[in-house]
């Protein structure tokens, strides 16, 4: 299983409100880079395609206080999980770190490490950006 890391990082809202906003997979789309086309969701599975790559989906399997955990749904083109780490520094500041992890060749992983690492770090600076 590869694993890729985003940068943790200091977040401006409570791990309450955040976790409220990322067990609705209909508000994820907010966190994604516009490459992303043909977005379907719900409160509890999403899926879309990565312009000029691949098709992508997953669903919510755990929710505690201090992780989300989510599974690929639908068309993806191999297994994972994306994990959201969630540490409340105070009540309106919030530590966040996000995991994926993939059942990938070694080509496959060296092909798709940066960009995935890039997109998890987007997501991490996105979720500041929020107004909740």
């Amino acid at each position: 299983m590869a694993t890729f890391l985003s940068e943790i990082k200091t977040v401006n809202h409570s791990p309450e409100k955040l976790s409220g906003f990322l067990t609705n997979l209909n508000n994820f789309k907010e966190l994604l880079p516009p490459q992303i086309k043909n977005w379907q969701s719900t409160e509890t599975w999403c899926s879309f395609d990565i312009e000029g790559t691949a098709s992508l989906g997953f669903q919510i399997i755990e929710q505690t206080q201090e992780k989300i955990k989510y599974e690929n749904y639908g068309k993806s083109p191999f297994p994972f999980f994306l994990t959201i780490n969630l540490e409340k520094l105070s009540e309106g500041e919030t530590r966040v770190g996000m995991k994926f992890e993939a059942s990938l060749n070694p080509m496959m992983k060296m092909m798709i490490q940066k960009p995935i690492v890039n997109l998890l770090n987007l997501m991490v600076d996105k979720l500041n950006e929020l107004n909740l």
